[in-house]
């Protein structure tokens, strides 16, 4: 492994770590951090109600290599923490993952994204942490997949992935944010799990022209989309307990290649377009 002094001083509670933006939680309820990474070899330590997410968050980072994620289901009393909040409209419980302090440091027989992956989801295992997670190597990149969880009544089950389900859609050129709706919409038909679209990487009014044909929704984004920007992505599927859902976000990992590649999606008359709802308390825009 090359030498990465790489240091990110930083701990934003309640901040899931993306590129363009941000699912904001609030503190009381659930406390994420941005990755620490340090040293040579990298040693990457965050201290999250997601640290699964937050250290490969990491990895993607020390890489600069795309790693897709999808948390499991968690519904399993084990697995969570009930959290009391009064509000305006008297007392609410919301549901969430207990924070907890998590590290990994990188071997230099960790020399990919993938190898990386793989050493992370070991020693996520043997810290006792919930969830059975697989990483999978795709073609220019990785992702990682629950396998089993715990259920509400504690017995453990298997996970279909709801990012696995295929999706079909005629080529056409979409607005590139309603292009992210169709296929989210698609997976919640399939899946019988509602995922909602939460933070995309497109300029109001960029559109993109795509189809679909039977194949599973990650590879349409991780795949197809990046090919058509001609820029390496990833996603977060992210499970919120409380309402059962899940939250899809979609990241660029690299800057443009000048030299190869498509062009980035073609911006037609732009327009203003809604983004996540900023009526909802759990949704905010992180700052670049």
């Amino acid at each position: 492994m090359k030498s990465r002094h790489l240091t990110l001083n930083i701990v934003h509670p309640a901040a899931i770590p993306l590129t363009v933006a941000a699912l904001l939680i609030p503190a009381q309820i659930r406390c994420q951090s941005v990755p620490e990474i340090s040293g040579q070899p990298a040693t990457i330590r965050v201290h999250s109600g997601r640290p699964l997410a937050d250290t490969l968050d990491g990895v993607q980072k020390v890489f600069i290599s795309p790693v897709a994620y999808e948390e499991a289901p968690y519904e399993s009393a084990s697995d969570l923490r009930q959290i009391p909040i009064v509000t305006g409209a008297g007392l609410r419980v919301e549901s969430s993952r207990p924070s907890v302090a998590f590290s990994v440091t990188l071997s230099a027989s960790d020399s990919t994204a993938y190898l990386a992956a793989q050493t992370v989801l070991y020693n996520y295992t043997n810290a006792g942490l919930p969830g059975v997670y697989q990483a999978v190597q795709k073609n220019g990149w990785v992702n990682v997949v629950p396998v089993r969880v715990a259920s509400a009544g504690g017995s453990i089950c298997d996970v279909t992935p709801v990012m696995s389900q295929r999706v079909t859609f005629p080529r056409a050129v979409r607005d590139a944010r309603a292009t992210i709706d169709l296929i989210a919409s698609q997976i919640s038909q399939e899946s019988g799990v509602r995922v909602k679209v939460l933070n995309v990487p497109f300029m109001n009014g960029a559109t993109l022209e795509m189809g679909a044909s039977n194949e599973p929704a990650a590879d349409a984004i991780a795949t197809d989309i990046a090919a058509l920007m001609g820029r390496q992505v990833s996603f977060r599927c992210l499970w919120e307990p409380t309402e059962k859902d899940y939250y899809l976000s979609v990241e660029i990992v690299t800057p443009p290649n000048p030299y190869k590649g498509p062009p980035p999606p073609r911006i037609l008359h732009p327009t203003l377009q809604p983004g996540p709802s900023t009526n909802n308390p759990w949704f905010n825009k992180a700052p670049k």
